[in-house]
C-alpha cells in the first residue's frame, strides 16, 4: 500500500480524493515527420503534472493547504507510478478554486490543484 502521494516542502498532503500524474513529453523544434512519414526529434524531456483533488478541509486544514499552493514554486515529493517510489523536484502550481461547503461550520468543498514540474524528470 502507498503510504504517501504528495508532500509539497516537506508536508504531507492529505485527505487526496484523486491523484493523477501525467508525463507530458516536451519535444526539440527539429521535431516532426519526414516526407516518408517517418517520426522523427529529439526528446527534451519528461515534466510531470499532477492533478490533485482533495476532500472536504475544515477551516484550519484549508489555511494549511493554501499556504502549501499558493506561491510561485515548491520542493515537491510525489509518488511516481513508473519507478514505484517518491521522487523530488521542483514545481508550480496552478489556479485554485476555494468554494464553501456550509457557511455555519466554515468547511469547504473538494479543492483541485494542477501542480507542474518547472525541470524535467531525472
Amino acid at each position: 500500500m502507498i503510504e504517501t502521494l504528495i508532500k509539497i516542502n516537506g508536508v504531507d498532503v492529505s485527505k487526496i480524493v484523486t491523484y493523477k500524474v501525467n508525463y507530458c513529453k516536451l519535444w526539440s523544434k527539429d521535431t516532426g515527420r519526414s516526407m516518408t512519414g517517418e517520426n522523427k526529434g529529439t526528446l527534451i524531456g519528461i515534466f510531470p503534472k499532477l492533478e490533485i483533488q482533495v476532500g472536504s478541509l475544515g477551516s484550519t486544514e484549508m489555511d494549511v493547504f493554501l499556504s502549501l499552493v499558493n506561491r510561485a514554486n515548491a520542493t515537491v515529493q510525489y509518488y511516481d507510478p513508473e519507478r514505484k517510489q517518491l521522487v523530488s523536484n521542483s514545481f508550480y502550481f496552478g489556479d485554485v478554486a476555494v468554494e464553501l461547503k456550509r457557511q455555519r461550520t466554515g468547511n469547504f468543498k473538494p479543492v483541485q490543484v494542477s501542480v507542474i514540474a518547472n525541470k524535467k524528470r531525472v
